[in-house]
Parts: structure tokens; sequence; C-alpha cells
């Protein structure tokens, strides 16, 4: 498991390849027919391409976040990585993780750890 510490003691991944999160690809991945158009739909996430159907597909795709640009996530963040509209929706995701929630000023960050706690 890599930790917070582990993470900071290493070069940010984007910069140290000269890419900006806007060459990341944000969404949902799909599990089985590989492409980014998973959208959120009653408490599951529902592949618009293959109808496929999960649960935790947004697992994945925060240790992607973690592992690509940083530990922490706001809920705006987490909104645009994971494309999704809803700040309640988002907010209900993070507090599923179970995860350290740190609030500075008006911010609220919540700090991620791998495996992303299911």
């Amino acid at each position: 498991m890599l930790t917070t510490e582990q993470y900071s003691e290493k070069p940010p991944p984007l910069s140290s390849h000269q890419l900006t999160i806007q060459d990341i690809q944000t969404g949902i991945n799909c599990a089985s027919c590989n492409q980014f158009s998973m959208k959120r739909i009653v408490g599951k996430w529902k592949c618009n391409v293959c109808h496929f159907y999960s649960k935790d597909a947004h697992y994945e795709a925060l240790e992607d976040y973690f592992l690509l640009i940083k530990p922490t996530i706001t809920n705006q963040e987490l909104r645009s990585f994971l494309q999704v509209t809803s700040p309640t929706v988002s907010h209900h995701l993070l507090t599923q993780l179970k995860v350290p929630r740190v609030r500075k000023n008006k911010y609220t960050f919540y700090t991620l750890t791998l495996p992303i706690p299911h």
C-alpha cells in the first residue's frame, strides 16, 4: 500500500512527464467494454455503451487519481474527475470511502490511500 508520505516523496507523476490534468481521460471506465461511458444512476454506475452495471466502478478511477494527480481530493475535484454533476452524489461517494477528512478554511479535503477502502 502506498501511503500519502511515500507519495509525497516521489515527484508529481504528471509534471515529471510534462502532462497536465487536461491530458488525462476523466470519467468512469467500463470494466466490460473498456469505454469511458459510465454514468451514475440510482446508486450504480451504468455503461451507456454496453449497459454493464457496477456499484463500485469509481474505486479504480480514484486509485488512478491518487497515482496520477495527488493523494487528496475535494468534492469539486471528484465531480470533475468522475464526471458527476451532483455535489450530493459526490459527497455520498466521498463519505462512503471512509478516508480521513480535513477541513481547511472553507474547503474539505479527503486524503486517499491505496488501496481505496471499499
